[in-house]
């Protein structure tokens, strides 16, 4: 979860991604494309082979007419939703990442006590991961269905006259989620894992694996032996 912060700012760890190949009519050679990274709090306009040059320009939501200026006509909503929903998932990423930390340092302690088997101790941390599998589910739902959804409608609106009431600008070639989203959704699953780990432990203690095999063991031999009391 701390990783896919590193997705605040426009940059590899980017929440969502855009390109877009420009046509003749937009004023700017053929073989120009587009490529806008979107972070949370920030975006990334990357303009590649345009007249044998690549440059790119990054601005933030909140600065909401430097935002249009670089996504073009009819992006208001767009950089105003990602503004709000990329502030509430940093927050969300910050409190999960805090809240990840104090189930580690729980753990920390646990371990070094002479009673690990601790009912407290595995309550908190079965809480705290909890809680960090909840607010991640909730950062990335929260931005597929805001902001990334924003970016999917203009990009492919950039290719509707009537919508920018002028000419097609190009081709959308490709409208997805990044690698800090991707990072976000994988924390999630761990999270998860850890969550059902802690609460496994809670109800059976250090030995769980041990005791989950010896069940098994029992039911397999129970169950070969009321087969041959029918074979008999």
């Amino acid at each position: 979860g701390s990783v896919a912060l590193g997705g605040t700012e426009p940059n590899e760890l980017s929440w969502s991604v855009a390109k877009l190949e420009v046509s003749d009519d937009a004023g700017v050679p053929a073989d120009c494309k587009y490529k806008y990274l979107f972070g949370l709090v920030a975006l990334q306009r990357e303009l590649q082979s345009c007249g044998g040059e690549t440059s790119s320009k990054d601005e933030r939501y909140s600065n909401t007419d430097e935002c249009k200026a670089l996504l073009g006509q009819g992006s208001t909503v767009l950089c105003n939703t990602c503004r709000d929903t990329g502030a509430a998932i940093a927050t969300i990423e910050t409190v999960m990442m805090m809240l990840g930390i104090f189930a580690g340092i729980t753990i920390v302690f646990r371990m070094c006590d002479q009673n690990k088997e601790d009912p407290l101790k595995h309550f908190i941390v079965t809480l705290l991961l909890t809680g960090v599998t909840i607010g991640l589910f909730v950062a990335w739902v929260l931005w597929l269905s805001t902001c990334h959804q924003e970016i999917r409608i203009h990009i492919m609106n950039i290719q509707n006259t009537q919508v920018l009431d002028g000419p097609a600008l190009g081709d959308a070639k490709a409208v997805g989620v990044s690698s800090g989203f991707s990072l976000a959704l994988v924390s999630m699953f761990f999270a998860l894992f850890a969550t059902f780990n802690e609460y496994r432990i809670a109800l059976y203690g250090m030995d769980a694996p041990a005791q989950a095999k010896k069940e098994d063991v029992e039911i397999g031999e129970h169950k070969n032996k009321e087969e041959r009391k029918v074979s008999i």
